[in-house]
């Protein structure tokens, strides 16, 4: 939920930013903690999404070989 968290921290930080006046660019939105912090998230998400399908794929190949022995 932490993510979520960051989420909301960075839509706070955008609005108060915007309230203020200040123009929201990516350049200054990426010098945002809120933003740094989503991001670390977002490529741990990546990071564990890849290795959870790699580790299905790795599955698939065992119980493909298993078959091909059974079928000879």
């Amino acid at each position: 939920m932490e993510s979520l968290a960051a989420v909301d921290m960075l839509r706070g930080e955008l609005s108060a930013w915007e309230a203020a006046g200040m123009p929201v660019n990516l350049v200054e939105i990426k010098k945002m903690k809120s933003f740094n912090k989503l991001a670390a998230f977002t490529h741990l998400f990546k990071a564990n999404a890849m290795e959870s399908f790699l580790a299905l794929t790795d599955l698939d190949d065992e119980h493909y070989d298993e078959s091909v022995r059974t079928a000879e």
